[in-house]
């Protein structure tokens, strides 16, 4: 009996083990909680780092130099795209840039939290060749608070202009 316990035990710690990482997404941009972010545009303050994590090659990440998984400015290459630890560093985004938030995503990661992440699409650059990426700006949010609010030390929201 005790060794059918101590079994079923490790079979539970293991399965829970195996799925705890797992994680749905949902698109909410239509949920009013946080549909007032849908489509306004913000203004890059400073230079931020674009980037993808080993585990996401599809989900192009805007930060800070030296946050994160980031090196400090001056430990950077100055070619791109380059590796450090488990991200891929692909290039800056100059400051002035204007992003368009497109989408917002609830991560509901089981048995762990749960949070929401804007998608954002670059509309304006010094650097074309990031026009029309799509890239995620959560670090540059407060998620905290609900709905995440862009922080204005990072950036500014343009108002649309009254014709």
């Amino acid at each position: 009996m005790i060794k059918k316990l101590i079994l079923l035990t490790n079979i539970i710690v293991v399965c829970g083990l195996l799925t705890g990482c797992d994680y749905t997404e949902t698109d909410v941009a239509n949920d009013p909680k946080y549909n007032s972010e849908m489509g306004k545009e913000y203004r890059t303050k400073d230079d931020f780092v674009l980037y993808y994590d080993k585990d996401n090659k599809q989900r192009i990440e805007l930060s800070r130099a030296g946050d994160q998984s980031i090196p400090p400015k001056n430990k950077m290459s100055d070619k791109f795209p380059f590796k450090y630890f488990n991200s891929t560093i692909v290039g800056i985004l100059p400051a002035g840039s204007v992003f368009k938030v497109t989408k917002a995503i609830l991560r509901d990661v089981p048995h762990s939290f749960s949070y929401i992440y804007y998608m954002a699409v670059v509309k304006e650059t010094s650097s074309p060749k990031f026009l029309n990426w799509e890239i995620d700006p959560m670090w540059l949010t407060d998620n905290t608070i609900i709905p995440p609010k862009f922080d204005e030390k990072y950036v500014e929201e343009i108002h649309p202009q009254n014709p």
